[in-house]
């Protein structure tokens, strides 16, 4: 049986425990500080590499460029079926719209010289709706010659409302493929 006499115990056993324990977190960090530096020095660049190559691909793409052109001819498109909506909603509250013939028929001339370029893209919007008369609401609204003609044809108004939800439609398959790539 040991006799307990309350004294410390010796010293170097403690040392001995401190330091392999210093040394061990010195070996770790060590190890840590090296990783650091191969991840920066390898890997970091890499990862830019590649993050640069896929911007290079993803913006230089052929398909990216057609996405993108088609998004423009779509926004321009919009942007100029805006301003007939407005006009022809502006007409029909007032009763001088002859004032207004010349902007109306501006604004039809460019978007007839340009709905042929994305007509096939706007097709399957309109082609499939319930409707029973398959006819391009495009062309109906923009078959008048005068603002007023538009103002009492029977069906501008669905044919604006068609119009409107063919360009949605466009829009969100356009969005919705930019965002899955």
């Amino acid at each position: 049986m040991p006799i307990r006499i309350g004294l410390q115990p010796a010293a170097q056993p403690r040392l001995r425990v401190d330091w392999w324990n210093a040394s061990k977190q010195a070996a770790t960090s060590l190890i840590k500080s090296v990783q650091l530096t191969a991840d920066r020095l390898v890997r970091t660049p890499f990862r830019w590499a590649l993050r640069v190559a896929g911007d290079f691909r993803g913006r230089f793409s052929l398909r990216n460029r057609v996405r993108r052109r088609q998004f423009a001819l779509l926004c321009a498109f919009d942007d100029r079926y805006e301003q007939l909506v407005a006009l022809i909603c502006c007409a029909a509250q007032s009763t001088g719209s002859t004032s207004r013939d010349g902007y109306y028929k501006e604004l039809r001339k460019w978007m007839r010289d340009n709905y042929g370029s994305i007509r096939h893209y706007l097709q399957p919007a309109w082609a499939n709706t319930q409707s029973q008369i398959s006819r391009d609401p495009f062309e109906s609204l923009l078959a008048f010659e005068r603002l007023e003609e538009v103002l009492t044809a029977h069906s501008s108004i669905e044919d604006m409302m068609l119009c409107r939800n063919s360009l949605d439609k466009y829009r969100f398959g356009l969005e919705k493929d930019q965002k899955v790539r």
